[in-house]
């Protein structure tokens, strides 16, 4: 890849949940793209990530800790947008895990379409419940020009863990909104479909997992 100088933040924001995150660190590191730098947001865990995060001794391993927990994972992602270095941010739940090329395949397209007024670049998963063993392939279009209530519904990335996006994105769309305590992710990509193209990358680069602590299994259990 010609542009290996740029650098990109990843932001893990984590609460509890120490038995996954080790999982998500570790598909961070194995990345074969390794110009990047890796923030750890601890949002107030009452277990002791700051101890386990020691154990990977990597010096592109950045942590960080919420006296108090925010109750929802925008504060601690923008925590780590604000201290973050690089060209690029991308975000990884605690409990998915990304593939080895994601970071390296993504760059690539974004940097091909520099001069396109691109704002996000979004990749497909691979979503996996872990209660059922079921597995499938979430798809998602090319490019996205124009927002519309039907690729609201269906086409936007199902996980933060999918995009990548340029830092001065932020400075004109603005941080994750934290009055959401679930789906902040879709504020911020229809605020940045406002302003820019959304792309992505057609193949799954991530696992997004299912299981009985994520918001998305709590939040359909309380309906």
């Amino acid at each position: 890849m010609k542009n290996i100088n740029l650098k990109i933040s990843i932001i893990i924001p984590v609460y509890n949940r120490q038995d996954l995150l080790e999982r998500a660190i570790i598909s961070v590191l194995n990345q074969t793209y390794k110009n990047f730098e890796l923030i750890i947001v601890n949002d107030a865990s009452t277990e002791n990530i700051k101890e386990f995060v020691k154990k990977f001794d990597d010096k592109r391993i950045k942590y960080i800790e919420h006296t108090i927990n925010s109750g929802g994972p925008a504060k601690p992602k923008n925590t780590g947008i604000k201290i973050a270095k690089g060209d690029y941010i991308a975000f990884l739940d605690s409990d998915d895990k990304w593939l080895e090329n994601k970071l390296k395949k993504q760059l690539k397209l974004y940097e091909k379409n520099i001069n396109n007024n691109i704002g996000l670049v979004g990749c497909e998963e691979i979503n996996f419940n872990e209660l059922t063993q079921e597995k499938r392939h979430t798809k998602l279009p090319a490019l996205i020009e124009k927002m519309s209530p039907e690729i609201l519904k269906k086409c936007l990335p199902h996980s933060s863990s999918s995009v990548m996006i340029k830092k001065s994105v932020f400075k004109t769309v603005g941080l994750f909104s934290e009055d959401f305590k679930i789906s902040d992710d879709y504020d911020l990509y229809i605020r940045i479909s406002r302003k820019y193209k959304l792309l992505f990358v057609q193949e799954p680069l991530f696992y997004y997992y299912i299981h009985n602590n994520n918001a998305s299994t709590i939040k359909n259990k309380q309906k």
